[in-house]
């Protein structure tokens, strides 16, 4: 699903699914002993709400395909 949204056309949806792989991968690929340090967020917190909203609402509209 993150890369179908990857390959949106919309910047924030493109930026939110290149992260989110980013962070599943190396959740992944760590083990339980090592301690990870948190990264700072490229989205403000107002950006982040907004963008996950949309996210939402395409997902409640079944509307994938617009999205991307």
């Amino acid at each position: 699903m993150c890369q179908q949204l990857a390959a949106s056309q919309n910047p924030q949806i493109q930026a939110w699914a290149q992260e989110a792989m980013v962070f599943l991968s190396a959740k992944s690929e760590s083990t339980p002993e090592k301690e990870t340090t948190p990264q700072k967020p490229t989205l403000t917190p107002e950006q982040a709400a907004q963008l996950l909203q949309s996210i939402q609402k395409i997902y409640l509209n079944r509307s994938y395909t617009k999205a991307c």
